[in-house]
């Protein structure tokens, strides 16, 4: 498929969020509705049908791409919903890159900000909210502009009250391309 999709997009509905590769292929991943249920890692056929319904609806031009690959994951989140970057205190050598709600997304700065921490020994001051003592401290991250569904307590990071636990989502993910690829 010729590309059309320039930025890579986070989707409010449905709680998805997607690219396309410069080589045409379109790649995404979206939320089952439910969360903190047993969960399988194993990708179903009726998750790869509510990912392809949800992004074709947004998407028109999408309809008819073949599926190349489709695999599952889970989600996992912090309970401010930030990611954790940098030195564990209390574990000396390990450092951690987790918790993102859009991974994929935030991977290349997240990476970096992690690989210059382990190369210098310090982290950028921009990834030192993100450090795992935070939440220890009182500093847990209000974040007013992250796209996330409300918790079973109300709380959303949009609302400025983030929700009391740590919340885990099975994600469906798939790359597609066009017929003839």
């Amino acid at each position: 498929m010729k590309p059309f999709l320039r930025p890579a997009l986070a989707l409010l509905q449905p709680l998805g969020y997607c690219h396309q590769t410069l080589r045409g292929e379109f790649v995404g991943g979206t939320e089952l509705p439910r969360s903190d249920e047993p969960i399988s890692l194993n990708a179903t056929f009726g998750q790869l049908v509510d990912m392809a319904t949800k992004f074709v609806r947004m998407m028109p031009v999408l309809a008819g791409l073949r599926v190349v690959r489709h695999w599952a994951g889970l989600d996992t989140q912090t309970p401010d919903i930030a990611p954790l970057l940098g030195p564990v205190p209390e574990a000396e050598g390990l450092v951690l890159n987790c918790g993102h709600v859009y991974g994929f997304m935030a991977a290349p700065a997240a990476g970096a900000a992690v690989a210059h921490y382990i190369r210098d020994g310090k982290l950028p001051r921009i990834a030192t909210p993100f450090d795992v003592r935070r939440f220890g401290e009182g500093r847990e991250i209000r974040e007013d502009a992250l796209v996330v569904a409300a918790s079973e307590d109300g709380g959303t990071a949009r609302s400025g009250r983030p929700p009391t636990r740590a919340r885990r989502a099975p994600t469906s993910f798939a790359a597609c391309s066009s017929a003839g690829a």
